[in-house]
């Protein structure tokens, strides 16, 4: 069981990290894609923690960290 989500339902972050994304120049595909895979895929309840940053190491290094610890995400997909 997962504390950060209802009972029974996984947190599953997913993490586009993209400089352009991040200020809106284009759309991120890469997160959706990812969603809609697990969606295709996992069959027990999960909820998706989603975002997108910028390609900075440090900014990256803190996202996973926050979707690990207070997001208590069980899983984190990167693209």
């Amino acid at each position: 069981m997962n504390p950060g989500g209802p009972r029974g339902t996984a947190r599953i972050g997913i993490l586009t990290v993209s400089d352009r994304a991040s200020r809106g120049a284009y759309e991120d595909e890469g997160g959706p894609a990812i969603r809609a895979c697990l969606e295709e895929f996992l069959t027990s309840p999960w909820e998706a923690v989603y975002r997108i940053i910028p390609d900075e190491q440090s900014q990256i290094e803190d996202s996973l960290k926050r979707m690990a610890d207070e997001d208590k995400c069980c899983l984190v997909v990167t693209t």
